[in-house]
């Protein structure tokens, strides 16, 4: 059995000296399909009629400069990498090329030019497939998000989606646990949308809000009369949701009566109104969720353990907010889109600000904390939103608490490493300063420069810049 050769890479040599292109065959030919284009012209034309998996670019071509043909291939064709071929080492020609776009270069007179050249090639090609690669999983995901509003590209969310959608099909009984706020009706309302029927039906029951006296009828319904004020029969949550999902939030505030009553209901698959002795069949898949540890209910008898066990044959978890931090600022960006927030942007100093925060109240403190920054940022006639505009809650003190200094004082993210980004958190970093030097002083700003030993011109002008320069009454002669 023979196999198929793997198709060599198709690589544009564009250069106005023929005697280049004999060369670069000699160096290239056993490792690449190759073309050659003596003009812009020529290679225009050529990436229309055949394409190319790289392009290597002479910087100096009679036509136009290579710049600008570097330009327009990209414009044209983003995808296809170009190495750059100089014969000028001048750094200022290199790095116009690299801000032109160019993936690398390499200079005519270096020692072992063909071996460099290949291995800029393939970096480039590799590149670009990992790119495209990682394009590809942006529209996955993207598309999950879309679909079912968990939005995240972390380790611990992405596994999560991939629990949920292994669960297509299946009806069986899932328990999704997570601290509070983290989206645990998120998880069942995505479990129940990926289903063929987009009819399916989806009953939610808060199981903390309903009291005790009246929780049977909610699940299970009642006939009339079965009590005082039961003046018409109704229907329970169960029957509605038949044929579809429903949603048992708070599981674990069940008391152990109900919990018994629940079992038999999962067990047998029929539920009986209150007042009734008429058994209905229902089928219906249970999605449970609780931020309780039920295992430690269970240890002190707070729960049902056979209970845990039917509810617990599929369990999910939902992670916190703190142990997938890398995921704030697109869930921040998120939310000003679901605020229809339009023109608002969130500065690189008030990202830091969300990612540094313990967030004990998860995903729905973030959205309170969003929806408050985009109001105040708005109040204030801003079109960015600073750490200035987050308020987070304190859940020591109670109320709400001012910005904190991230734990992190340097940036999380390589991209994160440029002068815009220090700027902003050292102009945070002085205001959270002198705000609170201004309390101490009873707003007094020359006994503040004087403490701080500045002058009181550079103190003026630091407190104008940073908008602080009408805090308190005192002005600085």
């Amino acid at each position: 059995m023979t196999t198929s050769a793997v198709p060599r890479p198709h690589v544009l040599t564009v250069d106005d000296d023929r005697s280049v292109h004999m060369a670069l065959a000699l160096e290239l030919g056993d490792h690449y399909e190759l073309s050659s284009a003596l003009s812009a012209q020529d290679a225009v034309e050529h990436l229309y009629r055949h394409s190319a998996d790289a392009v290597v670019l002479d910087i100096n071509m009679p036509d136009i400069s290579g710049i600008e043909l570097l330009k327009l291939i990209l414009q044209r064709y983003p995808a296809i990498p170009v190495v750059m071929l100089t014969g000028n080492t001048e750094p200022r020609i290199v790095v116009e090329a690299m801000k032109a776009g160019a993936s690398d270069y390499v200079v005519k007179s270096s020692p072992e030019v063909g071996m460099e050249l290949r291995f800029r090639i393939d970096q480039a090609i590799e590149r670009q497939k990992l790119l495209g690669r990682n394009r590809a999983l942006e529209e996955k995901i993207e598309e999950h998000e879309k679909d079912f509003e968990i939005v995240g590209h972390t380790a611990p969310i992405l596994k999560l989606k991939s629990q949920i959608l292994a669960l297509k099909g299946h009806s069986t009984t899932v328990l999704i646990t997570g601290e509070s706020g983290t989206g645990k009706e998120l998880v069942a309302r995505a479990l129940n949308i990926q289903e063929a029927d987009k009819t399916r039906k989806l009953v939610c029951v808060n199981c903390a809000a309903i009291t005790e006296s009246i929780a049977e009828s909610e699940l299970f319904g009642h006939e009339k009369g079965a009590f005082t004020h039961a003046i018409r029969s109704q229907q329970g949550k169960f029957v509605a949701a038949n044929g579809g999902d429903i949603f048992l939030d708070e599981i674990g505030e069940l008391s152990l009566s109900l919990q018994s009553k629940l079992l038999r209901v999962l067990q047998e698959r029929v539920v009986t109104p209150v007042g009734s002795t008429e058994a209905i069949p229902i089928d219906v898949r249970v999605i449970a969720a609780t931020n309780r540890d039920l295992h430690e209910e269970v240890q002190a008898g707070r729960f049902r353990k056979d209970l845990y066990y039917r509810i617990s044959v599929i369990p999910l978890e939902v992670p916190a907010l703190r142990e997938r931090w890398e995921d704030i600022p697109r869930l921040a960006e998120h939310f000003l889109r679901q605020f229809r927030a339009e023109g608002l942007r969130i500065s690189a100093s008030a990202i830091s600000a969300l990612e540094a925060h313990p967030w004990p109240g998860n995903i729905r403190e973030l959205r309170n904390c969003m929806e408050r920054a985009c109001l105040m940022t708005k109040a204030a006639g801003k079109s960015t939103i600073g750490p200035e505009e987050l308020v987070f809650s304190d859940p020591v003190y109670g109320g709400m608490a001012g910005p904190r200094v991230p734990a992190q004082l340097l940036p999380h993210r390589e991209e994160d490493l440029d002068p815009v980004h220090r700027a902003e958190f050292i102009d945070w970093a002085e205001r959270l300063y002198y705000e609170a030097g201004l309390k101490a002083t009873g707003a007094n700003k020359k006994r503040l420069a004087e403490r701080l030993e500045l002058s009181r011109d550079y103190m003026h002008r630091r407190l104008k810049t940073l908008q602080l320069s009408n805090s308190g009454a005192e002005v600085m002669a």
